[in-house]
């Protein structure tokens, strides 16, 4: 069960969460909530085939920094080399009957329930909107540029908000990793996210920062805070499949982006679902 003793939601065909989220109080002190086999090996495969049939058919856009522009696409080339799927946006520009709606859909639902756990257990305020991707990071061999890093993918070190967000309608709060990868992930594999932690709760002056590997198996959740914990990816040596997705928080000011409402109507391609109770 989740912090909210709220089960996730499932479908007949996607039994979805095999796991329950423990660790959410972590994310206050500045470190990482990390839940294993958070979702069952059907939703993996299930998301994965998704999130590859969507790339097959031309759905993703190369990775920028700060967003989804970007006026210096020489920078982006050596601090970030992976592709993104936004999944209310470039996912509804495939063709019909590309990808796994169903699954999506089921990913959509778990993302509302670990807002509302994410709101009962850290007592803070979320948006019912939010932003959500699929990422793929080349592989060594599959890449066709080498001039940083290897071919691989890889993300420098960085934060998910800075001070040139708070201009924006919605701020990025909490930070959300998701893996698809079905194989066994090795050390070797390359891939590894990198993040640097406070060692301890006890204030910030003085507190030694460590870093904090964490490989890329599929089913594993990890949750942190978007503007205080820096993280990066290594390069990646085979393809590396994930979701990333960002809980706001409303900051009045500004103008939004591609996101989309957790309570919104679901895309046409879907099926009717029953409305969540709302708390």
């Amino acid at each position: 069960m989740m912090a909210t003793e709220k089960s996730c939601p499932s479908s007949p065909s996607l039994p979805s969460c095999s796991s329950s989220i423990d660790t959410l109080s972590s994310i206050t002190n500045k470190q990482l909530s990390i839940t294993d086999n958070f979702i069952s090996k059907t939703l993996v495969k299930s998301l994965l085939q998704d999130a590859s049939e969507l790339y097959k058919h031309g759905a993703y856009i190369t990775g920028k920094i700060g967003g989804r522009t970007v006026k210096n696409e020489r920078a982006n080339n050596t601090k970030r080399r992976c592709d993104i799927c936004g999944l209310f946006d470039d996912a509804l520009k495939a063709p019909s009957g590309v990808g796994n709606v169903e699954a999506r859909e089921t990913l959509f639902d778990i993302m509302g329930d670990i807002r509302e756990a994410l709101q009962d257990e850290l007592q803070i305020e979320l948006s019912e909107s939010m932003e959500l991707q699929y990422l793929h990071y080349p592989g060594d061999d599959t890449s066709d540029d080498t001039s940083a890093s290897g071919g691989g993918g890889f993300y420098k070190r960085h934060l998910d908000h800075t001070a040139d967000d708070n201009g924006k309608e919605l701020i990025r709060r909490i930070s959300l990793l998701l893996y698809l990868n079905t194989d066994e992930w090795n050390e070797k594999d390359g891939g590894i996210l990198r993040a640097y932690v406070k060692q301890s709760a006890k204030g910030d002056k003085g507190v030694p920062i460590h870093q904090q590997d964490v490989i890329p198996d599929g089913g594993r959740l990890v949750l942190f805070d978007s503007a205080t914990v820096e993280h990066e990816v290594l390069p990646t040596n085979k393809e590396r499949w994930a979701i990333v997705g960002w809980f706001m928080s409303d900051n009045k000011k500004g103008s939004d982006t591609k996101k989309r409402s957790l309570h919104s109507p679901k895309s046409g391609n879907s099926k009717k679902k029953k409305k969540r109770k709302k708390r």
